[in-house]
Order: C-alpha cells, then sequence, then structure tokens
C-alpha cells in the first residue's frame, strides 16, 4: 500500500513538471528522480529472463523412408513417394527399388 502511495505521488509529481515545464527550479525533478530511484523505476525495459535450457534431442528410431507402404488386395507391396524427391530416390536408389519392381506413374 505504501509503495502504490508512492508511485502515485511520482507519477503527479511528474504531470505537474511537464505541465509547467519551468526549467529554472530543478529541485522537484531532482526530488523526483530520486523517488524514482528509490522505488526501482527507470526508463530500462525489464531484464529478460535467462533462456531455457535446450530439450535434448534422442536418436531417431529408424531412418524416415521416402515413401509410405500400401498393400494391395493380393498383398502386393505398394510403395508411393512422398514427395517429387522421394520419386527420385524411389526409383533410383537401390535400397528402395528391386529389379523386379513394376514402376507406374499415375
Amino acid at each position: 500500500a505504501e509503495r502504490v502511495e508512492r508511485l502515485d505521488s511520482l507519477v503527479q509529481g511528474l504531470k505537474t513538471c511537464t505541465a509547467s515545464a519551468d526549467a529554472a527550479d530543478a529541485t522537484p525533478l531532482a526530488q523526483l528522480l530520486s523517488l524514482a530511484a528509490d522505488l526501482g523505476v527507470s526508463d530500462q525495459p525489464p531484464a529478460r529472463p535467462p533462456p531455457r535450457p535446450k530439450k535434448p534431442k534422442g536418436p531417431r528410431a529408424k531412418p524416415r523412408l521416402p515413401y509410405r507402404v500400401f498393400r494391395s488386395e493380393g498383398g502386393a507391396e505398394i510403395r508411393v513417394g512422398k514427395q517429387a524427391s522421394d520419386n527420385d530416390a524411389l526409383s533410383t536408389d537401390p535400397l528402395h527399388r528391386d529389379a523386379d519392381d513394376w514402376w507406374m506413374h499415375a
């Protein structure tokens, strides 16, 4: 309650100083600056809190496949690329294709 009263006093004093704009009498301004310093009021923004520590990233369970796998009614595996570059990898990389595979574009 006392701090609020002192802050109100500071605000009223600042309003009075700006309204009169009398630079000849610097005593009230010096008193207001002293009051502001006592209250911890300044024109600086508050200090930022320290950054939170980064979450550790664990290893990926398995590498990302460049395709989705579907099964036909007969049980055949159907691989569909997720994006254009994945389609290229799917059709050219020996890790993802077999010589006996059939390729279709839809």
